[in-house]
């Protein structure tokens, strides 16, 4: 990550001397693309290397006091964030979770459940505004979050469907007051789970996001898909819980769909 116009260092006062924060890397030992991949408001992406490791470089343009102080505290907060389930600065290879799954569908619901059950516990980690947070899958199929939250995408060939995603996952009351909570956070996510597991944006394509706002402001609720007919599987993005009831009914889920898979296998196999 890096800042045009900011010095990588911090100054401490009562020495008068320079000295670099733990997360510092000098520019000599990144090698980046010419080309961005990616770029929104906030700058520019590339995929990059760092000495003999695949990153990505986030490069990006502050003007105001608030954007520095901002820019500072992320790469603190991303540095200290040590956890399986989160992607500080590598590449992920196989890109966006909802993505992936669309390609691996084939493959049974448990593995949605399970990709769900490992972002839910990164998530537990980072627990910030979920709509600054890309849920992404390294090359070894492994779920991880990531700050690198993009507006715009270059490579994205499903540009328009994250324009029409954006205001679905948000709470009422982020949309109303634009105040994120570790409440609205889980909303956001059970709607990623219903995204996820129905393969369709909540509140479905065709309705506009004008239309989704008014319904979300009024609080009138998500209608029920028909790929969340269990119960307890509507739970998760009905029901204001607690991320950790979250992460416990979806490891169930899981394990659920797993022995269900299994059953299904055995009376299928001919005798």
């Amino acid at each position: 990550m890096s800042n045009r116009g900011v010095a990588p260092f911090e100054i401490l006062p009562e020495l008068s001397i320079h000295t670099n924060p733990d997360w510092f890397i000098p520019s000599r030992e990144v090698r980046q693309d010419h080309q961005p991949y990616a770029f929104g408001s906030f700058g520019k992406v590339y995929r990059g290397w760092w000495l003999s490791t695949r990153v990505v470089v986030k490069t990006v343009s502050v003007a105001t006091e608030k954007e520095i102080r901002s820019f500072h505290q992320e790469p603190y907060f991303w540095h200290k964030a040590r956890h399986p389930n989160i992607c500080r600065s590598s590449e992920a290879k196989n890109g966006k979770l909802l993505d992936y799954l669309r390609h691996v569908r084939d493959e049974g619901r448990s593995l949605v459940w399970r990709k769900l059950l490992d972002a839910a516990r990164g998530l537990s980690i980072v627990y910030n505004d979920l709509k600054c947070i890309q849920i992404l899958v390294s090359k070894d199929g492994v779920t991880m979050l990531t700050g690198f939250g993009l507006s715009v995408s270059m490579s994205d060939q499903n540009g328009d469907e994250e324009a029409i995603g954006a205001i679905r996952l948000k709470a009422p009351e982020v949309i109303q007051k634009g105040k994120p909570s570790a409440q609205s956070d889980v909303y956001s996510f059970g709607m990623y789970v219903a995204d996820a597991v129905t393969s369709d944006v909540p509140w479905g394509r065709k309705m506009p996001d004008v239309a989704v706002k008014f319904h979300v402001t009024r609080k009138q609720f998500l209608p029920r898909p028909k790929a969340l007919e269990n119960d307890k599987q509507w739970t998760m993005p009905s029901e204001c819980i607690k991320l950790l009831d979250a992460i416990k009914l979806i490891r169930e889920f899981a394990e659920d769909e797993l022995f269900q898979e299994h059953l299904r296998k055995m009376i299928e196999k001919p005798e």
